[in-house]
């Protein structure tokens, strides 16, 4: 399970590193972006990654999100969302007044690792399961909530639906 909270420009190595995990039978999720247009960004953009869009507080697109069904596989809160954050003094945390150690953010930054942790539950109860299997398990459980086909294809993750 590799869960990826970054997004560049494509590149051939960073490519051949996502195929390559793929095919050794990882899980691969990225984060598609806070740009709050339809630009494709890396790793979301390979075929072999779950790309994630960011929903708010009322299940709806959030506002930053990028977003694409033609290439954003699924959606996961990204608003107001818990988290840890070091508990040292760091560059974004003092740019973002954020709290040492536990504080909310936004993003789709929070939201792909909620996807990837959905991927695991669901590897956890089909343990001999492929990649492509725990892919489409946790795709097609999403609830298909208002933005489904058009921000991006499969819904809102459900963990509870891919594990059952």
């Amino acid at each position: 399970m590799i869960n990826m909270s970054l997004g560049v420009r494509a590149s051939r190595t960073l490519e051949t590193a996502v195929n390559n995990a793929w095919n050794k039978g990882a899980v691969l999720v990225a984060a598609a972006g806070n740009g709050g247009n339809q630009t494709k960004i890396y790793p979301a953009g390979y075929p072999n990654v779950m790309a994630v869009a960011a929903t708010d507080n009322f299940d709806a697109k959030a506002s930053f999100s990028t977003y694409g069904a033609s290439w954003v596989d699924i959606a996961a809160p990204g608003v107001n969302v818990y988290s840890t954050f070091p508990n040292h003094k760091f560059y974004l945390g003092t740019q973002n007044n954020r709290s040492l150690g536990y504080d909310v953010g936004n993003g789709t930054s929070m939201s792909s690792p909620i996807v990837a942790a959905t991927a695991a539950l669901a590897w956890s109860v089909n343990p001999g399961a492929d990649n492509k299997a725990i892919r489409e398990k946790v795709q097609s459980s999403a609830d298909k909530i208002s933005g489904t086909g058009t921000y991006w294809a499969n819904g809102r993750v459900n963990a509870n639906n891919a594990v059952r």
